[in-house]
């Protein structure tokens, strides 16, 4: 361990002697990446492409950390024409792998103002040339806005603690756990941790550890025959009166508070009001939040769905059945201190297959990596 301790502060003290990859090479290799990301989802441009992709595939070992600062977030068809460039690069000249090159490529995976695309990438090439010195790195990633490289860093700690719960250290276990759980981002990391906490007598589910929110005020059902009730307004939608009962599909409906049972904070809409079909449901929720901050709203849901945030509409998408996911879908926003207001709109279609019964959803508020954002205790 101090072995590793050490390689990693040498190789850090040593990056304040490191010019930039760029620098090295100039801007030469630029319309070269250029050509790659634009390429079009019909394969336009990819004449050009296969042109630039040539030069680069042939350039030097030192060249690569300059190809991995050209991986773009978000293109996935660019990104891995320069990964096989990068892979053709270390295959063809891997005894010319040198320690100025290897620090280079520590400068950009402890550089986080990089993109997280580029920093994994880089940590991949270090890892394939520097096993030790990348090992040495891992410890570096438990709060990383990397999540494949954050992702490395606890399942560091999830093998510790494994330890200390076969050695039967269990406090020890407990304490370790409970850092991987502060670090995790990732659902199957999520739930080993609230799993092992359980084996080890620890009180906490899988909703808490996502911060799913779990207590709702719901109101319906409203028509949705013909599938109309998606576009039309309902009285939840122009005002939310609490204590007012008003019209709904088959007479008069109020909100009533409902709080989930389900380990994933799934919000049943059939269990809150009634297992009823071409209709339409409302859920709103005061979130409170202590200061102003950035955040993202996070929802799940298989149904026709619209959102509404302190007032304003922020999105909806009008499909039936198309499956759901945790953070299937993510919207960004700014919380105002104090109260903030969710409504969201759940349409149920006609459907009768056993598959299409689900009228649900789940929802979390988070920051930008995933971390819940949890109102303050009372």
């Amino acid at each position: 361990m101090r072995m590793k301790f050490l390689i990693a502060t040498i190789s850090l003290i040593a990056l304040q002697s490191v010019l930039p990859a760029r620098e090295a090479y100039g801007l030469e290799v630029q319309p070269w990446i250029d050509s790659l990301h634009a390429i079009g989802p019909e394969g336009e441009g990819n004449e050009a492409a296969m042109e630039s992709w040539g030069h680069l595939s042939t350039l030097p070992i030192p060249a690569i950390p300059t190809l991995i600062e050209g991986l773009r977030d978000g293109s996935l068809i660019g990104n891995n024409w320069i990964r096989l460039a990068i892979q053709t690069v270390m295959d063809s000249q891997s005894s010319a792998f040198d320690d100025q090159t290897a620090l280079n490529l520590i400068r950009m995976v402890t550089d986080q103002s990089l993109s997280a695309t580029s920093r994994h990438e880089a940590y991949q090439v270090i890892e394939r040339f520097k096993p030790e010195v990348a090992d040495s790195l891992v410890s570096l990633f438990s709060n990383d806005p990397s999540l494949p490289l954050r992702r490395l860093s606890v399942g560091r700690i999830l093998d510790q603690a494994t330890q200390f719960k076969q050695d039967n250290q269990t406090q020890s276990a407990i304490e370790t756990y409970q850092r991987a759980l502060r670090s995790a981002r990732d659902i199957d990391q999520l739930e080993t941790i609230v799993r092992e906490l359980n084996q080890l007598g620890q009180d906490i589910s899988i909703a808490q550890a996502f911060g799913f929110i779990l207590d709702w005020n719901i109101i319906g059902p409203f028509e949705n025959s013909n599938r109309d009730g998606y576009d039309a307004v309902f009285p939840p939608e122009k005002s939310i009166l609490p204590d007012l009962a008003v019209p709904g599909k088959n007479g008069q409906v109020s909100w009533e508070p409902y709080v989930t049972r389900d380990s994933y904070g799934k919000v049943d809409i059939n269990e809150a009001i009634a297992a009823i079909k071409d209709a339409t449901a409302y859920a709103y929720r005061d979130f409170i939040s202590p200061t102003e901050q950035t955040a993202e709203l996070r929802l799940g849901c298989k149904n026709a769905w619209k959102i509404w945030f302190n007032g304003e509409y922020v999105f909806g998408r009008d499909e039936y059945h198309r499956g759901a996911q945790i953070d299937q879908y993510i919207f960004p926003v700014t919380l105002r201190k104090g109260s903030n207001r969710i409504l969201i709109k759940i349409c149920q279609n006609e459907q009768t297959e056993s598959w299409t019964r689900e009228w649900e959803f789940q929802f979390r508020i988070c920051d930008r990596l995933g971390q819940p954002i949890l109102e303050p205790h009372p």
